[in-house]
């Protein structure tokens, strides 16, 4: 909720954070000076019309003279490397691809980073993926949304497959 009042263009008073995630918001008031307020879109409902996923863009703001699509997260263990995100850069390239289907398609986007705050307060670590890195994402995440619709089919899904 701060995120996207912050984004929305609301000053966030920092004595009104509620007091579990004031350290997390201490760790990323450093990386928040990076994006524009306020965002191209903050917390927005969106899906691919063709390949019928769907799915909450965390934000959408300019970084460095570039649109972005950003994912928020945040952890209690140090996360050093995109590696450790684990599916983060794929739902990160998801939501691009989405909004590149639809919003976007006229001037696509062509950024992604992955912000991971974490719940000591130690500064935050952002994780940008290129255009060489989010081309390798989507054939991931298309290769996983096939394996969905596929077990999907054959009614072979299951809790550890989802």
């Amino acid at each position: 909720e701060c995120i996207h009042k912050h984004f929305s263009g609301i000053q966030v008073d920092v004595d009104e954070i509620p007091s579990e995630i004031k350290e997390v918001w201490k760790s990323m008031s450093g990386i928040l000076k990076k994006f524009e307020t306020p965002a191209t879109l903050s917390e927005k409902f969106i899906s691919h019309p063709y390949l019928c996923y769907k799915g909450f863009v965390d934000c959408v703001s300019v970084h460095e003279n570039s649109l972005t699509v950003i994912e928020w997260k945040n952890s209690d263990r140090v996360k050093r490397s995109i590696a450790n995100t684990y599916d983060a850069p794929l739902q990160c390239t998801a939501y691009l691809g989405a909004l590149n289907a639809t919003n976007f398609k006229r001037n696509p986007l062509k950024k992604g980073i992955i912000v991971v705050a974490y719940n000591d307060g130690q500064s935050a670590d952002l994780f940008e993926l290129n255009n060489e890195e989010l081309k390798m994402y989507w054939r991931l995440w298309c290769n996983r949304l096939q394996e969905y619709w596929i077990r999907y089919r054959d009614n072979t899904l299951t809790d550890d497959a989802i």
